[in-house]
């Protein structure tokens, strides 16, 4: 069964001061992220580069994060099709973070 528990990405990664004293008040998660091509100017800037990027450093349970919703990160969009392709052919599957928890719950 999937979990519709609300869980949290902080922008940016900046966790501040109070706020995981609030989500653990409030039952919920902070969802980190650990394969980010978009930080590197030179990897961002070409969709090639974002796919070997993103396949060398994944590992088994990586969350990826791809800015693919805003109009400068096209070369992002353009990845995802070979990043999913590349992880499939590496015997990856994907799951949803409630998914995931329930893995190591």
């Amino acid at each position: 069964m999937i979990s519709s528990a609300i869980h949290f990405r902080p922008p940016f990664g900046k966790k501040l001061v109070l706020l995981p004293y609030f989500l653990a008040k409030t039952s919920r998660k902070t969802i980190m992220w650990d394969v980010e091509p978009d930080s590197y100017p030179e990897i961002a800037a070409d969709s090639n580069k974002i796919v070997a990027h993103t396949l060398e450093k994944v590992r088994p349970g990586s969350i990826i994060l791809l800015h693919v919703m805003y109009n400068g990160r096209g070369e992002s969009l353009k990845a995802v099709r070979g990043v999913i392709t590349g992880l499939k052919g590496e015997g990856y599957s994907f799951k949803t973070v409630s998914e995931m928890l329930a893995i190591t719950d």
